[in-house]
């Protein structure tokens, strides 16, 4: 037992050495060997390096010199990441895109922002009162100009998209190729879409609504001859009714990469319910057993999400895949939810009822099983975004009754805090509404005092660091 002892004793100094290498008493940091940083390590002096030995009881003493103790060696401390805010000022933000540039209108003008830098676009041939309403991923933007006359802007260039004869443009959407789609008036006044490319306004010879995909597809709602509304696919100057379910009016909402459209129809019965349309053929979607449904978003997979009737007259969100509709239940028995959008990966994120008429609760459906985000302390939460890391953003209740901007990522809920205004105000409601997948955060403050209906712009993005 003795010798044990002193095996034990023996062993315990060397790891000592190892540990703490002491200087001698009056030395200077000049004395630490290149490679190392002098520390005050359990009341002694001493010289520290990475991969040395170490005892996690003095963890406090190795964190000030920038180490931590793992798995007994000392490594280099990465700073903790954090959530920083970035308050844009009194600004509308209307899109953020992947390069973290983020197109919104000021009191000056349309602009654009990254990395701490805002650029505007000035205003459209000297007309004042122009506004961004989109932005693509090239840092295109467009827009409309106090004359009602539409712009692309690019590159420090606002470009007049023209009109179809009338007075007036708007455009609606812009794509990656810089493709546009918008409303304009005619020689008679009346309002036709359009698809503007290179300078070139197209007529597509009809009214309606329409959203565009990056190839250059145009899918929407428009009146037949005979009056009724149906969906219709635009593509390479040919306008293509989709038809409907058997009844009067059908509408388009989405189409993915794969050309596949989702909408909604009307049925013979005279119910609205959600479809799909792919290679010419409309198939009714269903219910969840009872009269109506409707969808919110389809990915490249083709699965599509949205919201049915049940049985029960309860509206609860479903996963339609493969022909089969899956109810996703709710976060609380008999209680309504529906399901906001499915990324690549299948996630799907929406809201529901804690109980009919209740609460509502952010959520999160994976694998077959809706998890609730939670709240920051208050009743409810609402999410809006999710991007293709899994990172969801959208705004709480807090215990205080006001509402914070939330990021929520792997299982956990992080406030993202409030906005000082000005004179020391506090702008407590914040609101996070979008995020690209490099994790960078748009939102809003929804504090009108004292500045009346001029909100301000944020961006959160993560950094490492104090």
């Amino acid at each position: 037992m003795r010798r044990l002892l002193v095996i034990a004793s023996a062993v315990a100094a060397v790891l000592s050495a190892s540990v703490l290498v002491s200087l001698a008493p009056g030395a200077s940091a000049a004395a630490c060997p290149a490679g190392t940083v002098k520390a005050l390590v359990g009341g002694k002096q001493a010289c520290l390096k990475v991969g040395q030995s170490c005892l996690h009881r003095y963890e406090a003493q190795y964190m000030k010199v920038g180490l931590t103790c793992r798995s007994g060696r000392l490594v280099r401390r990465t700073p903790a990441l954090r959530w920083v805010l970035t308050d844009l000022g009194v600004k509308d933000a209307v899109g953020i895109n992947g390069k973290g540039q983020v197109a919104g209108t000021d009191a000056v003008s349309p602009f654009v922002w990254q990395n701490g830098v805002t650029t505007h676009t000035g205003q459209l041939l000297g007309w004042s009162n122009a506004y961004a309403s989109a932005i693509n991923e090239r840092g295109q933007i467009i827009g409309q100009a106090a004359r009602a006359r539409g712009f692309l802007w690019q590159n420090g260039t606002m470009t007049d998209l023209g009109t179809l004869g009338g007075g007036s443009s708007f455009p609606f959407a812009v794509n990656v190729q810089g493709q546009v789609i918008g409303s304009a008036n005619t020689t008679t006044g009346a309002a036709h879409l359009f698809f503007w490319q290179n300078g070139v306004m197209t007529d597509l010879g009809f009214a309606g609504s329409a959203v565009l995909d990056d190839s250059g597809r145009v899918v929407g709602s428009a009146h037949t001859a005979t009056g009724e509304a149906h969906a219709f696919l635009w593509q390479d100057g040919k306008r293509t009714d989709l038809g409907t379910l058997g009844g009067r009016s059908s509408e388009a909402v989405r189409i993915n990469g794969r050309g596949q459209i989702i909408g909604r129809a009307e049925t013979a019965a005279g119910d609205r319910h959600a479809f799909l349309w792919q290679n010419g053929v409309m198939t009714d979607l269903g219910t969840l057993g009872g009269k109506s449904s409707e969808v919110s978003s389809i990915n490249d997979r083709g699965q599509i999400v949205g919201k049915a009737e049940t049985a029960a007259g309860d509206q609860h969100a479903f996963l339609w895949q493969k022909g089969v509709m899956t109810d996703l239940g709710t976060l609380g028995g008999r209680a309504n939810s529906s399901a906001l959008t499915v990324t690549e990966r299948g996630q799907i994120i929406g809201q529901s009822e804690t109980r009919r008429g209740g609460s509502r609760r952010a959520f999160l459906w994976q694998k077959g099983r809706m998890t609730a985000l939670g709240t920051l302390g208050g009743r409810e939460s609402l999410a809006f975004a999710v991007n293709e890391r899994g990172q969801i953003v959208g705004t709480s209740e807090t215990a205080r009754r006001t509402w914070h901007a939330f990021v929520w990522e792997g299982g956990k809920m992080t406030d993202l805090g409030t906005l000082a205004g000005k004179q020391g105000l506090l702008y407590p409601n914040l609101l996070a509404g979008a995020i690209n997948d490099h994790g960078q955060i748009l939102g809003k403050s929804l504090e009108y005092f004292p500045e009346p209906s001029l909100s301000h712009a944020i961006v959160w993005t993560l950094r490492r660091g104090r």
